[in-house]
């Protein structure tokens, strides 16, 4: 389900959310999969998960299960090395509020990404020296040049 035209993860719709990571989190305790694993192993399990939501994305199927499942692995790495879920969301958001950057190809690129790498998204690359416009990239119908020759 995409193109939400309204913000979905509202407060009202997250409500107990915090007693569902505790719980899980005792889960994770009683099964011995905090003391009795490591996070490299979880890591795989993620990825592992990873790989089940870009299946089910790619088929366009339903994903609650996929990122839930990825959220159930990233709880049990936080709660080994001690940190809380809301922790771990409040520090990503202190990075990324006032980030600027733009889209290349769907994705969201940092600045600094785009200034480390001028040929980000380029579809004149590697010829854009050849190129009579330079690095392009193509946004929508229209063509945008950047990099070494603006």
């Amino acid at each position: 389900m995409s193109g939400l035209s309204s913000m979905y993860n509202t407060v009202y719709k997250n409500v107990n959310i915090d007693l569902t990571i505790e719980s899980i989190a005792k889960w994770h305790h009683d099964r011995n999969l905090i003391d009795g694993s490591d996070d490299r192993a979880q890591f795989v399990k993620l990825m592992e998960e990873a790989g089940e939501l870009a299946g089910n994305i790619a088929r366009d199927r339903d994903v609650r299960d996929d990122i839930g499942d990825m959220m159930v692995v990233l709880i049990n790495i936080a709660e080994r090395r001690g940190l809380s879920m809301k922790e771990c969301l409040r520090h990503a958001w202190e990075e990324i509020q006032y980030r600027k950057g733009k889209m290349v190809d769907g994705v969201f690129v940092k600045g600094e990404d785009l200034m480390e790498d001028e040929h980000i998204g380029c579809y004149a690359y590697p010829n854009c020296d050849e190129d009579p416009l330079g690095c392009c990239i193509e946004m929508g119908g229209e063509v945008e040049t950047y990099g070494h020759k603006d």
